[in-house]
């Protein structure tokens, strides 16, 4: 049974009049592309947090030492009211990545004014790491939408 599905995988098969994976169609393959793409977007994240978080202090200012000190600071606000669904959640990833593109674009503006070029240059690279991730998420959700359309 499981060389016959393999073999069904491999070969692909057909739907709706279109040639696809049995593997890249199924729910399982799209929350495992998800899975691994939401894993490599935390760990972009911890890397610029720490180098945003890094900034201020080399230009002389104190860290915020508190859990409350760093929400507060925060401009970027919690939109979920508790647990995501499966469907909610790729939505609400990709939600959350414009927003803090966005506000990366405007603190960019903002240091620009200051002509703090270490800062605008440290944002900008960090804003271009978040487009790409951005792009390649609407890309994985386009992708795993027409799929499960088939």
């Amino acid at each position: 049974m499981a060389q016959r599905s393999q073999d069904r995988t491999d070969r692909g098969h057909r739907r709706g009049g279109a040639e696809v994976s049995a593997r890249a169609a199924s729910p399982t393959a799209i929350g495992e592309e998800l899975r691994r793409l939401t894993d490599g977007v935390a760990e972009r994240a911890h890397e610029a947090i720490d180098r945003i978080a890094e900034r201020p202090v080399q230009a002389g200012a104190l860290p915020p030492l508190t859990l409350r000190e760093m929400c507060d600071l925060s401009a970027i606000e919690d939109r979920a009211a508790g647990r995501l669904s499966n469907r909610e959640a790729p939505d609400e990833l990709r939600a959350d990545h414009e927003e803090i593109a966005s506000a990366l674009r405007s603190t960019i503006g903002a240091a620009e004014e200051e002509r703090d070029y270490a800062t605008v240059n440290l944002l900008s690279e960090i804003l271009r790491e978040q487009e790409e991730q951005l792009w390649i998420l609407r890309r994985t959700l386009a992708e795993g939408r027409a799929d499960a359309a088939l």
